[in-house]
């Protein structure tokens, strides 16, 4: 899962990536996941393949009020987070992958609204 949000409103939007390509979105004001259009299997398998080199640093811990991005892993009930406010050395590689996920996820819904 990728999202961001916090800052004062504490709105945030998360997106789940699926091994098979399937994509969710939620927004804090919704209920339940919504499902988008899916990317190719390939592609999805090869951000899992990626995402655990974005673990080799340490994230920021939120702070309230501020807003974040976050990576979240879970495979095999073992569940990682990253999460980050600034871009720096040691959150560049999470913020590469999640911008690049993200652009990914959104060139298959184009209709989508960021």
């Amino acid at each position: 899962m990728i999202g961001e949000g916090g800052g004062i409103s504490g709105a945030y939007t998360n997106f789940w990536l699926l091994p098979n390509g399937k994509i969710y979105r939620r927004e804090q004001s919704d209920s339940l996941y919504i499902q988008m259009n899916s990317m190719p299997g390939r592609i999805a398998r090869r951000y899992f393949r990626e995402v655990r080199g974005v673990f080799e640093n340490n994230g920021d811990k939120p702070l309230p009020d501020n807003i974040f991005k976050s990576i979240i892993w879970q495979q095999k009930g073992i569940q990682k987070t990253f999460n980050w406010m600034y871009s720096n050395e040691k959150t560049e590689k999470a913020e590469e992958f999640y911008n690049y996920l993200l652009r990914e996820m959104y060139e298959h819904n184009p209709t989508a609204t960021r």
